[in-house]
């Protein structure tokens, strides 16, 4: 009996705690397959992605992520961390925003924001930033 989108997703998890990344990728991804609305399918292909060292498949299937459960703020973080790696800093501070809105305490968004602020010079708004 073929496995559900949930025991693929599962799967796609021990696979990659196991370092089996190659195989959670492929698990994640067929998860995705049969149901592209899947947010817990798209996050572990966006972990799998990651933890391979895609980054842009990462960012592809983190802003699916994002789009399919706007309040995953730690996607937002992730997005927002890879989009600021590859200078996209106008994008990058969106998402780490977008993950504050949803946990005002997410750390890699809060450090994600105050680099952004420190390299813009805005000191006065990256000690707001650092205060919430």
């Amino acid at each position: 009996m073929p496995l559900t989108v949930q025991e693929l997703v599962e799967k796609s998890i021990d696979q990659r705690q196991r370092k089996r990344l190659s195989e959670a990728l492929v698990s994640a991804l067929r998860a995705v397959e049969l149901d592209s609305e899947s947010v817990d399918a798209w996050w572990q292909a966006a972990l799998s992605w990651q933890a391979i060292g895609n980054t842009e498949e990462t960012i592809e299937a983190l802003r699916k992520t994002v789009e399919l459960c706007p309040e995953a703020c730690n996607a937002w973080a992730r997005l927002g961390d890879l989009l600021a790696q590859q200078g996209e800093s106008d994008e990058a501070r969106e998402a780490f925003e977008n993950a504050l809105e949803y946990d005002s305490e997410q750390l890699t968004a809060l450090q994600g924001m105050s680099t952004i602020l420190a390299s813009e010079n805005d000191t006065e708004q990256d000690e707001e930033e650092m205060s919430i």
